[in-house]
């Protein structure tokens, strides 16, 4: 960390992320609750920012942003933090709602299903887990919480999500970091030889006639894939790639198979 630099931290329920400085820009991503970021440049209402989880970059609307000193940020420990496992949260103040949180929101403050913001104590309602020990056990049940979520290209929530959105966040509420995109994501752990010895928690990613990597889902049990094309859906898979059993047809041409843990 250089004492130079700028953090902030998102305490709104998503802040999309985008490619360039516009409203009008791809999103690319979204920052959600309680996840914190570098700021790295700025221009008119508009701020370049570096998500700290996942080193993703893109553009941010300045009038989202929430500064985090750099004597706070220090003392951010991932391993101490919570990460929300409800499909949807809610944080409630004196019995009323002040705000939604979707699945894979991080929570730095909270005991006693307290959780303590800006303006003091409010009642945390949802479930969590803490991020101190991987849990790939919960992979399959936390991935089954988003099926029939809606396509969205750059999305990470519950409202919509693309393909390696789902993978990161469903690994991030066990405790497992995964990067943002397909590709870096396909950097990541051990390559399974055979599509017959993949386990439940391991990651598939498929290649287009260019062989770049375009697409990626999560193994759920042997000759199954749950993933986000269209919308959140499961799939057989096999060493050709997906079949699409509504379509009865293959979709996506398989690349290789990793295990992360």
């Amino acid at each position: 960390m250089n004492s130079n630099d700028q953090y902030g931290i998102c305490r709104l329920s998503v802040i999309p992320v985008r490619n360039t400085p516009s409203e009008k820009a791809e999103m690319v991503s979204q920052i959600l609750f309680g996840e914190t970021y570098t700021i790295l440049d700025s221009k008119p209402n508009w701020l370049l920012v570096r998500l700290c989880y996942d080193e993703y970059e893109g553009w941010i609307d300045q009038k989202m942003n929430n500064n985090l000193s750099a004597a706070d940020y220090s003392q951010l420990d991932y391993n101490n933090s919570f990460v929300t496992t409800s499909v949807i949260s809610e944080v409630r103040q004196e019995n009323q709602r002040i705000m939604l949180l979707t699945f894979g929101s991080t929570l730095w403050n909270i005991l006693e299903d307290k959780i303590i913001l800006e303006h003091g104590a409010s009642d945390f309602i949802g479930t969590y887990a803490q991020n101190d020990l991987p849990k790939p056990d919960r992979i399959g049940q936390y991935a089954m919480q988003f099926l029939q979520v809606p396509y969205l290209w750059g999305g990470r929530t519950v409202f919509g999500i693309d393909c390696s959105g789902l993978n990161q966040m469903v690994f991030k509420a066990a405790g497992i970091k995964l990067f943002r995109d397909a590709g870096q994501q396909a950097t990541q752990g051990k390559t399974i030889d055979f599509i017959e010895e993949s386990k439940t928690g391991d990651l598939a990613f498929f290649d287009n006639a260019e062989a770049e990597i375009v697409h990626a889902g999560i193994i759920i049990e042997p000759g199954k894939i749950i993933h986000a094309s269209g919308h959140v859906r499961i799939d057989n898979i096999d060493h050709q790639g997906i079949f699409n059993l509504e379509e009865q047809t293959y979709t996506h041409r398989l690349r290789l198979i990793k295990r992360i843990i």
